[in-house]
């Protein structure tokens, strides 16, 4: 039976990049992560006079990879190439990164955070809630004076 684990931003995975570069993002994204996802997915889309999010779907699927590396990146290994220093974490150097060695990133990401599961593997999952009731009762009224 697994234990119940809280997510921290202390519990990190290395993931190896390339010629000794390397990132270490959370292990395990909590429900606050997921909702700072969604935050800075619609911080960076464009809405017009209707609300309405303009965007193909290329553009979000990219937009959620980067928003999910925003949130999930803890350390890395790149240097700024003018100061030698370790670069800053952020949405400019996120968005810098070599497009093979974010492949690589994002291959790890997803072996570590699922998306989430179709109807047919909840409804073929062995736990995660009471089973139905096999009879049917009668449903319970409310208390007298209660509308």
């Amino acid at each position: 039976m697994a234990k119940l684990r809280l997510t921290s931003d202390a519990d990190l995975v290395r993931i190896e990049v390339t010629d000794g570069d390397w990132v270490e993002v959370k292990r395990a994204l909590g429900r606050d992560d997921e909702r700072r996802v969604v935050q800075v997915l619609l911080n960076g889309a464009k809405l017009d006079m209707t609300l309405e999010v303009r965007t193909q779907l290329g553009d979000m699927q990219d937009g959620i990879v980067f928003a999910t590396l925003e949130v999930a990146l803890k350390r890395w290994s790149l240097r700024d190439p003018e100061t030698n220093r370790v670069a800053d974490i952020n949405r400019r150097t996120i968005r810098a990164l070599d497009d093979a060695d974010l492949a690589i990133i994002r291959d790890k990401l997803d072996e570590l955070y699922p998306g989430p599961r179709s109807d047919d593997e909840r409804k073929n999952s062995s736990g995660g809630g009471a089973p139905p009731s096999e009879t049917k009762e009668a449903s319970l009224q409310n208390s007298a004076g209660l509308p």
